[in-house]
């Protein structure tokens, strides 16, 4: 019996590392296939479904699809406010991305909370950011939430989080629709978080 044994003269500490799933899409048409929403405790758990009637770029002919968030009525049993993330089945590697980037509108004129990402909603989040007060009407808004420091989202979950609770102007609650979710690479001169 002859054993060979190869050798090279390779060093392994040169190898490029080995990278996550490297994935922009979060939500087009129709959720990635494995992206969830879970809502947040105490909000309006059944508030977010896939709309067939708005999509951007028009109403929802030809199988386009939004996300329509319902914003419940002020004091409504259904919960303080509609809130959750969607979360990766498997974690994602973010690094090669600067930004969050979305579009959104709703039925009145109102300003959404925050719009974020990095909460996985398992209460161990170390890196969450996001915009707060992002103002929305019944057209389409393009929306960027810069990454400060995507180095850091090697392994990532929480892809998006949102969260709103019903403005005083409107207290009979409303809709917010989102679309076309996803990271991307801009030119973006300066990024910061927003707690």
């Amino acid at each position: 019996m002859t054993i060979s044994v190869g050798c090279s003269d390779r060093d392994p500490a040169s190898l490029p590392e080995a990278r996550g799933n490297i994935e922009p899409m979060v939500f087009d048409d129709a959720y990635h296939p494995d992206v969830y929403f879970q809502a947040f405790f105490e909000t309006h758990v059944t508030a977010v479904n896939t709309d067939s009637v708005y999509a951007y770029g028009g109403l929802a002919a030809d199988g386009a699809r939004s996300l329509k968030f319902n914003i419940p009525p002020q004091g409504s049993a259904l919960g303080l406010y509609t809130g959750g993330v969607l979360t990766s089945g498997s974690a994602r590697d973010m690094a090669d991305f600067n930004a969050l980037t979305f579009y959104a509108r709703a039925n009145f004129p109102v300003t959404l909370d925050v719009a974020g990402f990095g909460n996985d909603n398992t209460g161990n989040s170390l890196y969450e950011a996001g915009r707060n007060g992002i103002a929305l009407t019944q057209d389409w808004t393009f929306v960027v939430v810069p990454i400060p420091d995507s180095s850091k989202l090697l392994s990532e979950r929480g892809l998006f989080t949102f969260a709103e609770s019903t403005e005083d102007a409107h207290p009979e609650g409303y809709d917010i629709w989102i679309d076309e979710i996803q990271y991307a690479t801009l030119a973006i001169s300066k990024c910061s978080a927003l707690r």
